[in-house]
């Protein structure tokens, strides 16, 4: 992962990601391989996180998360 990358932290027990310094935003659902909402981290490939100030919701896809762990070498 590139310097200029924000680093983050997914914790699926508070459904929340953490970015380096301690902003946070929360992970307000869930979407499986069949377009469907699911409560399993496992399952998901997509996840809606919600902005602020203005409540956007985007999406992180999963595959981009675990590509961006791959290339660093992380666990």
């Amino acid at each position: 992962m590139g310097a200029d990358r924000e680093r983050f932290v997914i914790d699926f027990s508070s459904m929340s990601i953490v970015y380096e310094g301690g902003f946070s935003v929360p992970i307000v659902g869930m979407i499986d391989r069949f377009d469907m909402e699911t409560d399993d981290p496992d399952e998901a490939e997509e996840l809606l996180v919600q902005m602020p100030p203005d409540g956007i919701v985007v999406v992180m896809l999963m595959s981009d998360i675990d590509y961006a762990i791959e290339q660093t070498g992380s666990a």
